[in-house]
């Protein structure tokens, strides 16, 4: 069973980053860590923008989680005839990247294997923020100025930022625009910038790894500084 996957700082919840055993040769092998949100400048327990981010959050571990076992459940034997060590195993943990009253964004980190060569480690990511007094997801466009062409100048950014890092080999080779890039991102709102997040395959080889970059706030200069960015502008 799926353990409760909420917790903010101050409060002792078990530490569920340890396999959850399976109960048949066919289980998956299920870790999870609970979404940490910060009680004393943070989100705060019992707001409406706590109970959306983390009834959110909690919605899509569950129900990845269901989906998981029960692709274990259906593939696994048929696997194991052939290969009786092979398993299936599922990583997913929250981390939040920006904790404010009115503006939380959280980062899900993914790692999944189904008994390949190798597993594949993805992105999920979720911002909410406190808009017209109620809690809402918030959307990248959200961010900027009305009528600005945000992908474009974001499109940019991010090829000169995947480029520093010497391993975005499909977007430095030519197999992948800048635009293409942008859309297989994951963003979220950090300290310092809006962080991009890249699992195996979206802008490289395997072998090259997941990637994260930041886009620094003051390069941007479609911001809107009255838009629910405006917590982290200060």
């Amino acid at each position: 069973m799926l353990l409760a996957l909420l917790a903010c700082a101050g409060t002792v919840l078990p530490n569920l980053a340890s396999s959850i055993g399976p109960s048949s040769s066919a289980e998956a092998k299920i870790n999870t860590a609970p979404l940490r949100l910060r009680a004393d400048r943070g989100t705060r327990p019992g707001t409406p923008l706590y109970a959306r981010a983390s009834s959110t959050v909690n919605e899509v571990i569950t129900r990845d989680v269901a989906r998981f076992r029960a692709a274990a459940r259906r593939e696994l034997p048929a696997i194991q005839a052939q290969f009786p060590e092979a398993f299936y195993e599922l990583s997913l943990v929250p981390e939040t990247t920006f904790d404010h009253p009115n503006l939380v964004s959280v980062r899900l980190s993914r790692y999944a294997y189904t008994a390949g060569a190798h597993g594949s480690a993805r992105f999920q990511s979720m911002t909410f923020g406190m808009v017209d007094g109620k809690a809402r997801v918030i959307a990248l466009g959200n961010l900027f100025q009305p009528g600005f062409d945000y992908r474009a100048e974001l499109s940019l950014h991010l090829a000169r930022k995947l480029s520093e890092t010497g391993r975005a080999s499909s977007l430095d080779e030519g197999n992948m625009s800048a635009e293409a890039a942008l859309a297989a991102a994951q963003w979220n709102v950090g300290k310092d910038g809006l962080e991009f997040a890249f699992g195996n395959y979206d802008v490289n080889s395997y072998a090259e790894g997941t990637i994260v970059v930041t886009v620094p706030y003051r390069d941007l200069a479609g911001l809107n500084p009255a838009s629910i960015l405006r917590v982290a502008l200060r």
